[in-house]
């Protein structure tokens, strides 16, 4: 599991979306703990998938659907 951070934006990359969704609720806790929020709907999701480059669905992240995007 990777987590990069710039100025406003953080990249979760893993390998599995269950990973990354984990990651996320983390970071969404960690957030929230010191004043920051998280705008659910500003979130973009991309998968590389060696066997299917056009993958196209949700990622359910407990009361968040986000839409993924093939990369």
């Amino acid at each position: 599991m990777v987590l990069l951070g710039y100025a406003d934006d953080t990249n979760i990359m893993g390998r599995a979306k269950i990973a990354v969704s984990e990651v996320y609720e983390e970071l969404k806790e960690r957030a929230k703990e010191v004043g920051l929020n998280i705008k659910v709907e500003k979130i973009k999701v991309v998968v590389q998938n060696r066997r299917t480059r056009r993958i196209h669905e949700i990622l359910t992240v407990k009361d968040h659907d986000i839409e993924v995007y093939p990369g």
